[in-house]
């Protein structure tokens, strides 16, 4: 059906040698159409304002409202961020949490029919690169052993990633390993000799601008794996005594914490719970795990944490929560009763023989 189709159009025939017709309008009416719509619009975080626009036509001018993730976004004198006008949404002091998905609803209504169309229109808030929590300032690693420093940066257009020692950029070589360079990079390092003791700089760019992360790579390791033995066990807590070699307590990183995990005989590594203990520092060696169900077996290993990441976990100890709390009688006491029965029926045997 095309537009030249619309017209009046008369069916007629001869019945009874009458000539006999009916005639009908047809109305055709274009369809809305998005051409000239952009999917994808872009914004610079920080600009005063930034307008989407939502190009749409049909046979008559459409009307036009807009949502955000599915939600109503209405013009009104208190919304200081937005403002409608036809198909145009001007969004004010433009933030990174402003990006997401705009629906365009056009409405086109006549006297014959109704039409509402929607348009998905992505908007994107262009940034300079910044630097994720997980890319940490200092590092560390033991003559010997590969040093693992990773980088994750963000940005729109998310940022390409250099690595840098001093002022010289690092290549691939023997020695040097890079994995990924864009939005997240791992500079593996092959810790030689102390001459690779070093700040490392990670170089973010995008086409905004540049930043850089300088991150210093010390010696020191994770800690041993940690003794572990079960001293003690109630109906909800069992009592661990956990043992260290005296020197990680004294050397350069020494241990912070220790990160215990407990399943039940069904449960898996992956998904067991875990409960954190800072070390104490009187080197009390004893550790509650609490909060335990009753008359249940566990399954417990245990590893040591300090600032170069954790241990390997120790042996799994197998241990069962008491049905309920026993409490011992002071020995004391039950002497004492004991006592004071002998003491009562030796006369009554005295008694007895007399008589």
């Amino acid at each position: 059906v095309q537009m030249g189709d619309a017209g009046t159009y008369t069916c007629s025939s001869i019945a009874d040698g009458k000539e006999v017709s009916v005639s009908f309008a047809l109305f055709v009416y274009k369809a809305i159409s998005f051409q000239g719509t952009k999917d994808v619009q872009t914004a610079t975080e920080g600009d005063d304002k930034a307008v989407i626009r939502c190009e749409a036509s049909g046979s008559k001018t459409p009307d036009f409202s807009w949502q955000l993730n599915d939600r109503a976004i209405r013009d009104n004198k208190g919304n200081k961020k937005y403002s409608v006008k036809d198909n145009v949404l001007t969004i004010y002091n433009v933030q990174t949490t402003d990006a997401g998905n705009y629906t365009c609803k056009a409405f086109m209504g006549t006297k014959h029919l109704v039409s509402v169309q929607k348009k998905e229109i992505q908007f994107l808030v262009q940034y300079r690169p910044r630097f994720k929590d997980t890319t940490p300032d200092v590092t560390y690693a033991r003559v010997g052993s590969m040093a693992k420093i990773t980088c994750d940066a963000e940005g729109e257009p998310t940022p390409s990633i250099q690595w840098l020692r001093g002022k010289e950029h690092i290549y691939m070589r023997d020695e040097f390993n890079i994995i990924g360079n864009v939005g997240s990079s791992t500079l593996n390092i092959d810790v030689r000799d102390h001459t690779y003791y070093d700040v490392y700089t990670c170089h973010a760019q995008n086409g905004l601008g540049v930043r850089e992360k300088h991150i210093t790579l010390k010696e020191g390791g994770p800690p041993t794996t940690p003794r572990v033995s079960v001293i003690d066990a109630k109906k909800d807590t069992i009592v661990l005594h956990i043992e260290h070699n005296d020197d990680e307590y004294l050397n350069q990183l020494g241990i912070d914490s220790f990160r215990v995990q407990y399943k039940t005989d069904e449960g898996t590594w992956e998904t067991a719970p875990a409960q954190e203990y800072a070390v104490n520092r009187d080197r009390s060696p004893h550790y509650h795990l609490r909060n335990l169900n009753t008359n249940t077996s566990y399954v417990i290993r245990v590893a040591a944490n300090n600032a170069a990441g954790p241990s390997d976990f120790s042996q799994e100890l197998y241990h069962r929560t008491q049905t309920m709390d026993y409490q011992r009688a002071p020995v004391a006491a039950s002497s004492q009763l004991f006592s004071s029965t002998v003491v009562l029926l030796f006369p009554l045997l005295l008694l007895r023989q007399r008589t």
